[in-house]
């Protein structure tokens, strides 16, 4: 069941008003985002206590499961008298921002300051300094935690909690990890860097002085000189390794302990992978400020303008302050999601036309003659083709080299499959484990956030009784592996119910309840309405049925062709049961085979009862990437055992399982994928090789959502004692 996260009454809570939005759109931020106020919080603390042993609030973060990220709430003005008559039961620090150029928030501001709360503090932007009214409202970060410090004893008063002394202390020997970054997508790691080390309220003067704009100016010039140079991206490297350094020496001086030998220690990495979908040009057609909006970057992260007769220099500007808006906007999103685990950011040069080619192989028009044999056959040549493309035009070497040897999960925030991405010939899916958030649309990002902010899942140990699967056809194809998942289901005591309409699947949810909800059907995309949809028996099951029947549950598995289309579609299904409340959708970027579709979702179902008792996998993330990762190599196996009648059935046996075995263990599995073919042919007298002939499912399947947030049970319970 998902429950409400647990929050601190130390934390602070930070409350953006905002007026009403507009229309959601592709291509622009949410309104409360189109300001300065995320970078204003990003140099505020998540909590008090944090001010006074920022490196002991780190440690502990990394001890409490229930990881508690920055609390932030973006509250419509409409909506805020509801919220102020419940505003006296919130035991929190309060920092309200409103906008004094809103007659109503200005009202509602006034609403707050009447209060007179030991807990309630405000910020009024557009405003002259001497609009402020009184001592509880501020205009900096430092002011803050001046008034923080001043005022401490009321607060600790109001909030009914024992009394600390509040001295704020920076760790004056790390300040040299933390150099101020004159290169705007590396900051979101400069921000995490001085959560760490205490380095609040940063002081301002860094953002605007004289002599810091021309040493700007002078980065940036370097930059165009070498504009197809991966220079800028390097900058990253550092930053990375000195976030990884504090979880490291917590480690080394036996401040926490990992459970298992396989589990990855570090925080996972957050990737921005920025994406200009080729529908939005269709939606807008003949708007030339998409021609400006559409732009790329050089691997320096330059703009690749095209200066064209029909776009003058307005049209050019507004088009390029909307695209800055939209990348300003995924940094500030990255921030928000690595504040759960102080997460180190890389963002990647946005991506266009430039690989378009590649990928509209896989472009949904496609997916009728991509299922032929012979098309089939080549799916993985050009997914190879294009996961080197892609390295080529987003990484540089030194990085690749970090992310390479890196034992972290990796959260990425894109719409590119981000999983086929190639290091050495090696796909990242293999590699690592990998949750992806869509960047179409944008407000679904901050959906998210917020989702996993307000609420918390684990995966307790009768998670199977609680698992429902939804069969929604009965094709003969289908039957015969139903066959054996009903078998299944009387020794698992997972519950079945099968569906010939909507309304049946509504029910089903109902009753049920499921915490893990898989649908084994078949999956289509609808060309006017660029969505993918599930078929439950004749009806088609779209993403406005899940949002209208509430079709939900915290984790959810499709099992169903092309339900996240890499090209062509700005509203996968997975989007609908976000709205509904899921954390974590498993989907498929291209259509996949009855056979190896049935035989995944059985294998999880076979092995999850195992897995919620012996605490081996601490995520979901860990445990599906696990499934999906094996499956193929569980394939190559079978494929040589079938095709040879003389091969050692004890020997081959033996061999698979230690190879499962080295596949939970990241060091191991870069020179496992390159020795797959040999292990295999060395067992069998045709020498084929059977592993470069399966197409696996860990290119075939994304996990979207933070499924790295969702602990299994027992994992949580060893790893707290």
């Amino acid at each position: 069941m998902i429950k409400l996260r647990a929050k601190n009454q130390t934390s602070i809570q930070y409350n953006i008003i905002v007026g009403d939005s507009p229309l959601q759109s592709p291509i622009l931020p949410p309104v409360a985002f189109n300001n300065n106020i995320i970078e204003f919080i990003k140099r505020c603390p998540f909590d008090l206590i944090q001010l006074n042993e920022s490196h002991d609030y780190f440690q502990l973060s990394l001890k409490v499961i229930d990881n508690s990220p920055l609390d932030l709430n973006i509250i419509n003005i409409k909506d805020f008298d509801t919220f102020f008559n419940n505003i006296k039961k919130i035991k929190q620090v309060q920092l309200y921002f409103f906008d004094s150029e809103n007659e109503n928030q200005v009202i509602a501001y006034n609403k707050l300051i009447d209060l007179k709360s030991e807990l309630i503090y405000t910020y009024l932007f557009n405003s002259l300094p001497n609009e402020l009214k009184n001592n509880k409202s501020i205009n900096s970060p430092n002011e803050f935690i001046i008034q923080l410090i001043k005022n401490q004893n009321s607060i600790f008063t109001a909030l009914n909690v024992a009394k600390i002394e509040l001295k704020p202390k920076t760790l004056i020997d790390y300040k040299s990890y933390v150099p101020f970054p004159y290169f705007s997508p590396s900051r979101g790691n400069y921000y995490i860097l001085n959560q760490i080390i205490g380095n609040c309220g940063i002081n301002t003067s860094e953002f605007s002085s004289e002599n810091n704009k021309d040493y700007s100016d002078e980065e940036s010039r370097k930059a165009h000189l070498n504009r197809h140079s991966f220079n800028r991206q390097n900058l990253f490297i550092e930053q990375i390794n000195n976030i990884d350094f504090f979880t490291k020496i917590c480690y080394a001086e036996n401040l926490i302990r990992p459970i298992n030998e396989n589990d990855s220690n570090l925080a996972p990495l957050i990737m921005i992978l920025p994406f200009h979908n080729p529908d939005v040009k269709k939606i807008y057609g003949g708007d030339p400020k998409i021609e400006t909006i559409l732009v790329e970057q050089t691997e320096n992260y330059i703009n690749e303008v095209e200066k064209k007769e029909n776009i003058g220099i307005e049209i050019y500007n507004a088009g390029m302050k909307v695209l800055q808006m939209r990348l300003k906007y995924l940094d500030d999103i990255a921030y928000l999601h690595s504040s759960f685990s102080y997460s180190p950011i890389i963002r990647f040069p946005i991506r266009g036309k430039s690989i378009y080619r590649e990928l509209s192989f896989f472009r949904t028009q496609a997916f009728p003659n991509l299922t032929t044999s012979k098309n089939w056959r080549n799916i993985k040549k050009s997914i190879y083709k294009f996961g080197k493309t892609l390295k080529s035009k987003i990484l540089s070497e030194d990085l690749s080299k970090l992310i390479k040897a890196r034992d972290g999960q990796i959260v990425c925030v894109s719409d590119i499959p981000i999983e086929w991405l190639l290091i050495d010939d090696v796909p990242l899916s293999f590699t690592h484990d990998i949750c992806r958030l869509p960047e179409t649309t944008l407000h679904g990002l901050m959906s998210i956030f917020v989702s996993n902010k307000t609420f918390n899942y684990s995966i307790p140990r009768n998670i199977l009784e609680k698992t429902l699967v939804i069969m929604g056809t009965d094709e003969d194809e289908f039957k015969v592996w139903q066959e054996q998942v009903y078998e299944l289901s009387k020794i698992k005591k997972f519950i079945i119910k099968k569906c010939n309409s909507i309304d049946e699947v509504k029910l089903a949810i109902s009753e049920i309840q499921p915490d893990l909800l898989i649908f084994d059907c078949h999956g289509d995309y609808d060309e006017e309405s660029r969505s993918s949809y599930l078929w439950i028996g004749d009806e088609k099951l779209f993403g406005d049925d899940i949002i209208k029947n509430n079709i939900t549950a915290p984790i959810v598995f499709l099992s169903a062709c092309g339900t996240a289309p890499t090209y062509g579609t700005i509203n996968p299904i997975g989007n609908a049961f976000f709205e509904t409340g899921a954390l974590s959708v498993t989907s498929t970027y291209l259509p996949i085979s009855i056979n190896a579709a049935s035989t995944l979702y059985f294998r999880l179902l076979n092995m999850l009862g195992e897995a919620s008792q012996n605490g081996l996998h601490k995520n979901w993330l860990s445990y599906v990437s696990h499934i999906l990762r094996t499956s193929g190599m569980i394939e190559a196996y079978m494929m040589a055992f079938n095709k040879d009648d003389n091969i050692d059935e004890d020997k081959l046996i033996s061999s698979n399982s230690y190879d499962l075995i080295e596949s939970m263990y990241f060091s191991k599995r870069r020179k496992l994928f390159k020795e797959m073919n040999n292990r295999i042919s060395n067992l069998n007298s045709s020498k084929r090789l059977f592993f470069s002939e399966v197409i696996p499912e860990y290119l075939l399947y994304t996990n979207l959502g933070r499924s790295d947030l969702i602990y299994f049970d027992i994992w949580k319970e060893e790893y707290e004692k």
